[in-house]
């Protein structure tokens, strides 16, 4: 006797095994274009619920109460020091100091034309404190350590 083929596509043997899940992969199999509609209906509103409720912030202060003390030490530091916030702070280095500091003093110039980038561009002078200072770390840079002590350069 021959075999009577069934329109249903194959169902794997577990889903045969359990009679809600077949008729539900069946009912899909045969009304699959009102599937695929339900289903990207649901997409749609899923899309517009997320653009409408979703926000993210990548300044990691908001992320932190406003209320700790340090949030009210930094935000009163900012009232007293309006100048120090929002800093972008540019170190120039040369082969010479001269070619540094013209190199400072054009990069000044370019970016104080950008005006809706920079509400103001500073050049502070570098002054005899800080050459001091630079010559003193190169000097510990290269300075070696002695070997009575490990921790401390030599200064010989």
């Amino acid at each position: 006797m021959a075999r009577q083929l069934s329109h249903t596509p194959e169902i794997p043997i577990l889903i045969a095994r359990t009679p809600h899940a077949r008729r539900i992969v069946l009912a899909s199999c045969n009304h699959s274009r009102a599937v695929a509609t339900v289903y990207v209906s649901l997409v749609i509103i899923a899309a517009i619920y997320v653009l409408q409720h979703f926000a993210i912030t990548t300044d990691s202060l908001d992320l932190i109460s406003a209320d700790l003390p340090w949030r009210e030490n930094k935000a009163d530091f900012e009232k007293a020091f309006p100048n120090l916030t929002d800093l972008i702070v540019v170190v120039v280095d040369g082969a010479t100091p001269e070619i540094a500091a013209r190199s400072a003093g054009e990069l000044s110039a370019l970016l104080s034309r950008e005006v809706g980038l920079f509400r103001s561009v500073r050049q502070p002078e570098g002054g005899s404190s800080s050459t001091t200072m630079g010559c003193s770390f190169c000097r510990y840079r290269r300075s070696r350590r002695s070997p009575r002590s490990s921790s401390m350069p030599n200064r010989s």
